[in-house]
């Protein structure tokens, strides 16, 4: 039985291109942050060496988390 798609989705076509790039736009503007807040966070909070290395790597994780996982040499397209 062949399936049927009874109603379209709601990002179709263009919509779904500007919905994308909101996200990325979001997703790089609030990577930005810690780097641009890092001097003024240290002066004003004068942490240890350890929790602003910490933020930076929790926002790089976290900024790569929704991207695509790399595939394995030889394994489809």
């Amino acid at each position: 039985m062949p399936h049927v798609i009874r109603r379209p989705g709601v990002l179709e076509g263009t919509s779904s291109a500007d919905f994308l790039a909101t996200v990325h736009v979001a997703n790089d503007a609030i990577t930005a942050m810690p780097g641009a807040l890092l001097p003024t966070l240290l002066e004003r909070f004068q942490p240890g060496p350890t929790t602003p290395a910490l933020i930076v790597a929790v926002y790089s994780i976290a900024s790569s988390a929704d991207a695509p996982a790399p595939r394995a040499p030889g394994r489809g397209v």
